[in-house]
């Protein structure tokens, strides 16, 4: 699975990570994202002109285009 994180503000300080795919514990589910953007708050975000005391790294809150949901076998 890939995030984007913010480690320094800064457009050119975004960077894709890899990371492993969480395994969902009871009363969860895994959402699997197949498209995000990063929008106009996104931005000012990143430049730091928009929340500029945030605690860092920072991942970015995506609009989802399209998810699909399974659920844990614990999941009731």
């Amino acid at each position: 699975m890939n995030t984007i994180e913010l480690h320094t503000f800064g457009i050119s300080n975004l960077k894709v990570n890899e990371q492993s795919v969480p395994v969902p514990q009871q009363g969860e589910v895994l959402v699997k994202i197949e498209a995000v953007s990063l929008n106009y708050v996104d931005l000012l975000v990143v430049k730091g002109l928009l929340k500029p005391n945030l605690e860092l790294p920072y991942h970015t809150a995506p609009e989802l285009l399209k998810a699909l949901a399974p659920t844990s076998q614990h999941f009731n």
